[in-house]
Protein backbone atom coordinates (compact mmCIF):
# COMPACT_ATOMS: atom_id res chain seq x y z
CA UNK A 1 0.00 0.00 0.00
CA UNK A 2 1.42 3.50 -1.22
CA UNK A 3 1.63 6.58 0.90
CA UNK A 4 -1.56 8.29 -0.87
CA UNK A 5 -3.66 5.03 0.79
CA UNK A 6 -2.26 5.63 4.34
CA UNK A 7 -3.94 7.20 7.09
CA UNK A 8 -0.92 9.22 8.43
CA UNK A 9 -1.25 10.18 12.02
CA UNK A 10 1.51 12.84 13.59
CA UNK A 11 1.59 12.74 17.33
CA UNK A 12 3.82 15.67 18.36
CA UNK A 13 5.35 15.98 21.83
CA UNK A 14 5.58 20.25 22.48
CA UNK A 15 9.05 21.71 21.87
CA UNK A 16 10.29 18.55 19.46
CA UNK A 17 10.59 20.30 16.03
CA UNK A 18 6.94 19.58 15.29
CA UNK A 19 5.89 22.90 13.79
CA UNK A 20 8.83 22.44 10.96
CA UNK A 21 8.03 18.58 10.62
CA UNK A 22 4.41 19.12 9.84
CA UNK A 23 5.02 22.17 7.59
CA UNK A 24 7.99 19.54 5.75
CA UNK A 25 5.68 17.01 5.95
CA UNK A 26 3.30 17.90 3.97
CA UNK A 27 4.84 19.14 0.96
CA UNK A 28 6.71 15.58 1.12
CA UNK A 29 3.55 13.47 1.52
CA UNK A 30 1.23 15.73 -0.61
CA UNK A 31 -1.30 16.00 1.90
CA UNK A 32 -2.75 18.98 4.32
CA UNK A 33 -2.16 18.59 7.91
CA UNK A 34 -4.96 18.27 9.77
CA UNK A 35 -4.85 19.51 13.23
CA UNK A 36 -7.44 17.80 15.26
CA UNK A 37 -6.69 18.99 18.66
CA UNK A 38 -8.34 22.71 18.00
CA UNK A 39 -10.91 21.48 15.60
CA UNK A 40 -12.62 17.95 17.15
CA UNK A 41 -11.01 17.84 20.36
CA UNK A 42 -10.60 20.86 21.77
CA UNK A 43 -12.18 21.71 25.19
CA UNK A 44 -12.71 18.10 25.81
CA UNK A 45 -11.59 15.61 28.50
CA UNK A 46 -9.11 12.52 27.43
CA UNK A 47 -12.28 10.66 29.13
CA UNK A 48 -14.47 12.02 25.75
CA UNK A 49 -11.91 10.75 23.56
CA UNK A 50 -13.53 7.52 22.33
CA UNK A 51 -16.82 8.84 21.78
CA UNK A 52 -15.96 11.41 19.81
CA UNK A 53 -13.44 9.42 17.68
CA UNK A 54 -16.51 7.10 17.21
CA UNK A 55 -19.11 10.39 15.92
CA UNK A 56 -16.06 11.69 13.73
CA UNK A 57 -14.53 8.62 12.17
CA UNK A 58 -15.41 9.60 8.48
CA UNK A 59 -13.36 12.48 9.29
CA UNK A 60 -10.38 11.46 11.00
CA UNK A 61 -9.88 8.20 8.39
CA UNK A 62 -9.31 10.32 5.71
CA UNK A 63 -6.66 9.45 3.37
CA UNK A 64 -6.64 12.79 1.73
CA UNK A 65 -4.92 14.48 4.39
CA UNK A 66 -2.62 13.23 7.49
CA UNK A 67 -3.54 13.67 11.15
CA UNK A 68 -1.69 15.78 13.61
CA UNK A 69 -2.05 15.84 17.74
CA UNK A 70 -0.42 16.33 20.56
CA UNK A 71 -2.84 14.08 22.75
CA UNK A 72 -1.24 11.27 22.99
CA UNK A 73 -4.23 9.46 24.53
CA UNK A 74 -5.54 9.12 21.26
CA UNK A 75 -3.54 6.41 20.50
CA UNK A 76 -5.74 3.89 21.57
CA UNK A 77 -8.24 4.92 19.02
CA UNK A 78 -6.22 3.92 15.98
CA UNK A 79 -7.52 0.51 16.32
CA UNK A 80 -11.05 2.13 14.70
CA UNK A 81 -8.69 3.29 11.53
CA UNK A 82 -7.76 0.45 8.89
CA UNK A 83 -4.14 0.43 8.05
CA UNK A 84 -2.82 3.87 10.39
CA UNK A 85 0.58 4.84 10.03
CA UNK A 86 1.90 6.48 13.23
CA UNK A 87 4.80 9.16 13.62
CA UNK A 88 6.28 10.72 16.87
CA UNK A 89 8.14 13.52 17.08
CA UNK A 90 10.39 13.31 20.37
CA UNK A 91 13.73 14.44 21.21
CA UNK A 92 16.58 12.50 22.66
CA UNK A 93 18.65 15.33 25.26
CA UNK A 94 15.70 15.50 28.25
CA UNK A 95 17.58 18.22 29.77
CA UNK A 96 17.01 20.02 26.41
CA UNK A 97 13.61 19.61 26.16
CA UNK A 98 12.66 20.05 29.89
CA UNK A 99 13.97 23.59 29.25
CA UNK A 100 12.10 23.75 26.35
CA UNK A 101 8.83 23.09 27.55
CA UNK A 102 9.37 25.45 30.65
CA UNK A 103 10.45 28.06 29.14
CA UNK A 104 7.26 28.05 26.72
CA UNK A 105 4.89 27.43 29.51
CA UNK A 106 5.95 30.90 31.13
CA UNK A 107 5.33 32.34 27.83
CA UNK A 108 3.13 30.35 25.67
CA UNK A 109 0.57 33.38 25.20
CA UNK A 110 3.19 35.18 23.41
CA UNK A 111 6.36 33.91 22.30
CA UNK A 112 5.76 30.00 20.65
CA UNK A 113 7.97 29.79 17.74
CA UNK A 114 10.66 31.83 15.67
CA UNK A 115 8.67 32.24 12.82
CA UNK A 116 9.13 33.88 9.23
CA UNK A 117 7.12 36.45 8.44
CA UNK A 118 7.00 40.11 7.89
CA UNK A 119 6.81 40.17 12.09
CA UNK A 120 10.69 38.16 12.41
CA UNK A 121 12.39 40.94 13.64
CA UNK A 122 9.66 42.40 16.03
CA UNK A 123 9.38 38.55 17.27
CA UNK A 124 13.26 38.64 17.85
CA UNK A 125 13.25 41.42 19.97
CA UNK A 126 10.66 40.27 22.26
CA UNK A 127 12.70 37.24 22.70
CA UNK A 128 15.45 39.08 23.46
CA UNK A 129 13.62 40.64 26.09
CA UNK A 130 12.30 37.38 27.39
CA UNK A 131 15.95 36.69 28.73
CA UNK A 132 16.24 39.69 30.89
CA UNK A 133 14.82 38.05 33.69
CA UNK A 134 16.19 34.76 34.15
CA UNK A 135 14.56 32.60 36.46
CA UNK A 136 15.69 29.63 38.72
CA UNK A 137 13.89 26.24 37.69
CA UNK A 138 12.50 24.35 40.97
CA UNK A 139 13.22 20.44 41.01
CA UNK A 140 9.34 19.30 40.88
CA UNK A 141 8.89 21.56 38.17
CA UNK A 142 11.36 19.46 36.16
CA UNK A 143 9.97 15.86 37.52
CA UNK A 144 6.33 17.26 36.02
CA UNK A 145 7.13 17.94 32.51
CA UNK A 146 9.58 14.61 32.82
CA UNK A 147 6.56 12.77 33.97
CA UNK A 148 4.73 13.94 31.27
CA UNK A 149 7.24 12.66 28.53
CA UNK A 150 7.10 9.15 30.87
CA UNK A 151 3.59 9.41 30.15
CA UNK A 152 3.96 9.43 26.31
CA UNK A 153 6.66 6.70 26.21
CA UNK A 154 3.97 4.62 28.09
CA UNK A 155 1.18 5.00 25.67
CA UNK A 156 3.87 4.75 22.62
CA UNK A 157 5.31 1.10 23.58
CA UNK A 158 1.70 -0.02 24.68
CA UNK A 159 -0.32 1.13 21.16
CA UNK A 160 2.40 2.02 18.45
CA UNK A 161 3.60 -1.43 18.15
CA UNK A 162 0.76 -2.40 16.37
CA UNK A 163 0.88 -0.61 13.70
CA UNK A 164 3.70 0.51 11.01
CA UNK A 165 5.28 3.77 13.15
CA UNK A 166 8.61 5.95 13.16
CA UNK A 167 9.46 7.79 15.45
CA UNK A 168 11.77 11.35 14.37
CA UNK A 169 14.00 12.51 16.84
CA UNK A 170 14.70 16.05 16.94
CA UNK A 171 18.69 15.80 17.33
CA UNK A 172 18.67 13.71 14.20
CA UNK A 173 17.16 16.08 12.08
CA UNK A 174 20.70 17.90 11.32
CA UNK A 175 21.77 15.00 9.82
CA UNK A 176 18.93 13.31 8.53
CA UNK A 177 16.47 11.26 9.15
CA UNK A 178 15.37 8.38 7.49
CA UNK A 179 10.98 7.94 7.15
CA UNK A 180 10.37 4.41 5.19
CA UNK A 181 7.03 6.57 3.89
CA UNK A 182 9.76 8.96 1.94
CA UNK A 183 12.17 7.85 -0.31
CA UNK A 184 14.57 11.07 0.67
CA UNK A 185 15.15 11.96 4.47
CA UNK A 186 13.82 14.48 6.29
CA UNK A 187 16.56 17.33 7.06
CA UNK A 188 16.49 20.56 9.14
CA UNK A 189 18.87 22.34 6.11
CA UNK A 190 16.92 21.16 3.12
CA UNK A 191 13.45 21.69 4.30
CA UNK A 192 12.95 26.02 4.56
CA UNK A 193 9.79 26.36 6.15
CA UNK A 194 7.74 29.08 7.93
CA UNK A 195 9.32 28.35 11.14
CA UNK A 196 12.93 28.02 12.09
CA UNK A 197 15.38 26.87 15.24
CA UNK A 198 15.13 29.37 18.29
CA UNK A 199 18.84 30.55 19.20
CA UNK A 200 19.95 29.38 22.23
CA UNK A 201 19.39 30.69 25.41
CA UNK A 202 18.26 28.55 28.25
CA UNK A 203 22.28 28.59 29.68
CA UNK A 204 21.19 32.33 29.78
CA UNK A 205 17.38 32.06 30.85
CA UNK A 206 17.78 29.56 33.51
CA UNK A 207 19.95 30.77 36.64
CA UNK A 208 20.40 27.32 37.86
CA UNK A 209 20.76 25.59 34.08
CA UNK A 210 23.94 22.70 35.16
CA UNK A 211 21.64 21.90 38.14
CA UNK A 212 18.54 21.26 36.26
CA UNK A 213 20.93 19.19 33.79
CA UNK A 214 21.96 16.96 36.30
CA UNK A 215 17.99 16.21 37.70
CA UNK A 216 16.81 16.05 34.49
CA UNK A 217 19.88 12.83 34.39
CA UNK A 218 18.55 11.49 37.00
CA UNK A 219 15.43 11.50 36.55
CA UNK A 220 15.25 10.50 33.34
CA UNK A 221 17.20 6.82 34.53
CA UNK A 222 14.72 6.87 37.43
CA UNK A 223 11.80 7.43 35.37
CA UNK A 224 13.25 5.09 32.87
CA UNK A 225 12.43 7.48 29.97
CA UNK A 226 13.34 6.26 26.35
CA UNK A 227 16.13 7.63 24.63
CA UNK A 228 15.63 6.37 21.14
Amino acid sequence: MNIQDRQIWLFKEARSGSEWLWKTLESRFQKKCYSVDPTIFANKNPIQYESVFDDNINELSNTNVFYATHYFPLLCEMKKLDNPYLIRSTRRNKAEHCMSLLYFKMFSHSFHHAYVDPMEDTRHTYFLKTLENPVVVLKQEVLKELKKIQRYDSLWREYSKDYDNCVIVYEDLDNGVNLPLLEDSLKFSDNETFVKKTPYYKDKFFINYEQVIEWCKYYEKELGLDTF
